[in-house]
């Protein structure tokens, strides 16, 4: 018997290449958004229980060799015996890991001083740029100001190193 058609599917085309043949139980099922996709079953119904388990065991032992042949080394060469030779040369893994945090660390400090100066040229434009917008009479005021707190600042760190 065949199966109904579902209420509210919608059925897409799709081409097949010359000779093929679908499969003697190809389901529906509904996907998202109403659309419908094919599923192929198991076409085999002679199949036993039996020859169908060996046949999958044998699909399994199939795959493991494959999965092994993917884990396996490969022939480098000798390239890592030598990597191997150097590090214990240096010191072993252990000093390599060190010397891997340390420049790790340096490039983390590089990069960070990197962003300090940035920001710091961004301050001076961005000063600067102000006071092209003041008048002559605003920056006599502003420097007289910014002098009086430097030298409070300086007042302030020189007393506390005399302490």
């Amino acid at each position: 018997a065949a199966a109904a058609p579902m209420a509210g599917a919608l059925l897409i085309p799709f081409a097949l290449p010359a000779g093929s043949v679908l499969p003697a139980r190809a389901v529906l099922l509904p996907v998202r958004c109403h659309r419908v996709a094919p599923v192929v079953m198991d076409s085999s119904d002679d199949e036993s229980e039996a020859e169908r388990r060996a046949r999958y065991e044998a699909l399994g032992r199939e795959e493991v060799v494959r999965q092994s042949g993917l884990d396996a080394g490969a022939d480098d060469g000798g390239l890592m015996a030598e990597f191997n030779k150097r590090v214990e040369s240096e010191g072993g893994a252990t000093a390599f890991k060190a010397k891997i945090a340390v420049s790790d660390a340096k490039s983390t400090v590089t990069s960070t001083a990197a962003g300090a100066k940035r920001a710091g040229e961004e301050a001076v434009d961005a000063v600067s740029s102000l006071g092209d917008r003041l008048t002559e009479q605003q920056r006599k005021i502003t420097t007289i100001v910014l002098g009086l707190i430097g030298f409070q600042i300086f007042i302030q760190i020189l007393s506390s190193a005399l302490r």
